[in-house]
């Protein structure tokens, strides 16, 4: 199964909890899972959108790694624009204010 395909079959499953799915990470980068009695190495995959539950979430990762070579599902289900937060992150973070950095990052999320 191709990366399209592997995200063309996770956006139909997140579809009816109002989710997108994409990678987490750029091609090459792999998680270790376990599957059956041994490792397993796949492409973690990021859901993004409202809260829907946390059993509407455990029901699509579940399906997720079924029915994909996925074997890790990740969520990112914070209000607001994602690319603001992280850039005053790295901003507080480059000035040397970390922990100030850590606790505003926490009271935008």
């Amino acid at each position: 199964m191709d990366d399209i395909e592997i995200l063309r079959v996770c956006n139909k499953l997140a579809k009816p909890y109002g989710l997108t799915v994409e990678f987490l990470a750029p091609v090459g980068i792999m998680a270790v899972g376990v599957g059956g009695d041994q490792r397993t190495l796949g492409r973690p995959v990021v859901a993004r959108g409202r809260w829907p539950g946390w059993k509407a979430l455990a029901a699509l990762s579940t399906a997720i790694c079924n029915q994909t070579p996925t074997n890790r599902v990740t969520f990112d289900i914070t209000p607001g624009p994602r690319w603001l937060r992280w850039i005053l992150l790295a901003l507080l973070i480059l000035v040397g204010a970390g922990m100030i950095a850590v606790l505003i990052f926490l009271a935008l999320a």
